[in-house]
């Protein structure tokens, strides 16, 4: 099964409207959310489509859930500068910080264990990869 996703569905997450985060803009990140799970499962997942405002994407129903959650994580990023999801970003310096949202905490188990999960959907095992919350992790 397979249904298609558009930025409204991203903003929608997070009760968001394009006065947060344009539609372009979020088309840009549910792309790089796509280009990231694709690099990271080994799984071809084909970009949005159509023109720009208006794009679409169709994700099989095992892709839909991780892309909907890293998309949602860069928005979040993108719109609170970073803290919300545990990076503190300054001028000319880098600092994580430990995560204690749950809401972030689950979606980013959630593409975790997603991207493992397209990595084994054809049976094909491949290397397990992992992105720490902090540094306790």
């Amino acid at each position: 099964m397979s249904s298609a996703i558009t930025h409204q569905d991203i903003l929608d997450m997070e009760n968001w409207t394009i006065a947060d985060i344009t539609a372009i803009k979020m088309e840009s990140i549910i792309d790089r959310a796509i280009r990231w799970i694709s690099l990271k499962s080994g799984v071809t997942i084909t970009t949005m489509t159509g023109t720009a405002g208006a794009k679409t994407v169709t994700l099989t129903a095992y892709e839909r859930p991780v892309v909907e959650a890293l998309a949602a994580l860069y928005s979040i990023a993108f719109i609170t500068g970073g803290s919300a999801v545990g990076v503190n970003i300054k001028m000319g310096e880098f600092k994580k910080e430990k995560v204690d949202d749950l809401s972030i905490r689950l979606m980013i188990q959630e593409v975790n264990e997603g991207i493992l999960a397209l990595k084994y959907t054809d049976s094909i095992p491949l290397r397990a990869t992992s992105v720490p919350i902090n540094d306790d992790d």
